[in-house]
């Protein structure tokens, strides 16, 4: 009978830390895109308006277009987290000019793709 109950113990144990790991690997994957995230837009704020077309080569994108390009990526990652059918879609910087358009649209992709990753299951 004392084997029983050790071993249904037991199987109780390992199925609660299971879950434990679960919620602590969605918590911990969550908690980095969002300080990913931060960054980006910290980052992004912080650049100065006149140097969002600035390029280090001619052939290279200009920080403007790296963050379109990372919000392609948000909206890509939102849709397929929402389970769409997608696929990659690049953005067209030239439709984003300044800092402030460029700005606003990262900052509504990171609230779309964090609202889906919150809503995800463990």
């Amino acid at each position: 009978m004392l084997r029983k109950v050790a071993v249904l113990v037991c199987a109780l144990l390992g199925l609660s830390l299971s879950a434990f790991a679960q919620d602590t690997v969605k918590k911990q994957i969550t908690e980095d895109f969002k300080d990913i995230d931060r960054r980006i837009l910290d980052m992004a704020r912080d650049w100065a308006a006149d140097k969002y077309d600035y390029k280090l080569k001619p052939e290279m994108r200009s920080f403007g277009a790296v963050l379109v390009h990372i919000v392609s990526g948000n909206v890509y990652a939102a849709k397929k987290g929402r389970g769409e059918n997608v696929k990659w879609d690049e953005l067209d910087p030239a439709k984003y000019p300044d800092k402030a358009s460029v700005l606003a649209l990262l900052e509504k992709s990171i609230t779309d793709s964090e609202a889906v990753l919150a809503g995800l299951p463990a």
